[in-house]
């Protein structure tokens, strides 16, 4: 008889995989932001109007 598959661990795993993802990219936007903060702050950039 074949095994019943763990549809819970597929979904488990699958919103880990999600929560990394957007996790990743938030990351990538905060270092972004600090990155142009720290160039507007040293004057490579200029500001905004």
């Amino acid at each position: 008889m074949a095994k019943k598959p763990n549809y819970e661990f597929e979904k488990r795993k699958k919103e880990q995989e999600r929560k990394a993802k957007q996790a990743a990219k938030l990351e990538q936007r905060e270092e972004a932001a600090r990155q142009r903060a720290e160039d507007i702050a040293n004057g490579l950039v200029p500001a905004e109007e």
